[in-house]
């Protein structure tokens, strides 16, 4: 994903004339989750920086900067912001699931792994949060428990390699 992109579109609606605001927080959350499920990174950049606009300190305006300014602030940074976000709403699966590869990638075995679990049990069926389950415990010597979601990773989305690699076979 671009997130330089994603950055500049939200430069471009904060510095656009007009205001994005008057959202009621089921039409934020709605919007927020036409931009999860999109695969337009276009779109999902259009949709955060709208959302951040409206409601910068709202949960889902938090987790719209966070994801959008991911490329511009440290990762303990960015973590820091989802965190904020799931203080003012613990359901936003999103949030959980990115927050989960800042921890996976700083070491952070035991809350990578609370973190996807946690995003799974809202709803959150990409691959990728089975295979960051996986991947943390192996990190966390759990092997069997990370073959199990490395495998439903895979049934999920069969190109993910490392998932293999890491599952053995």
């Amino acid at each position: 994903m671009n997130r330089q992109l994603a950055a500049a579109v939200l430069a471009l609606f904060i510095a656009a004339p007009g205001t994005a605001a008057g959202y009621t927080n089921a039409e934020l959350k709605k919007m927020f989750q036409r931009s999860v499920d999109t695969e337009d990174v276009q779109e999902r950049g259009r949709l955060r920086a709208e959302i951040a606009k409206a409601a910068p300190d709202s949960a889902y305006g938090l987790a719209s900067r966070a994801y959008l300014l991911g490329d511009s602030l440290t990762p303990f940074a960015i973590a820091s912001i989802y965190t904020k976000a799931l203080e003012l709403d613990p359901t936003i699966a999103v949030a959980y699931y990115n927050r989960s590869h800042i921890y996976l990638n700083s070491g952070q075995y035991e809350k990578a792994k609370e973190g996807y679990e946690k995003a799974i049990s809202l709803g959150f069926k990409d691959a990728g949060a089975y295979q960051g389950v996986g991947d943390a415990c192996l990190h966390l010597g759990r092997d069997e428990e990370a073959i199990k979601f490395l495998s439903k990773a895979i049934a999920l989305d069969p190109t993910l390699h490392f998932a293999y690699n890491n599952r053995g076979g």
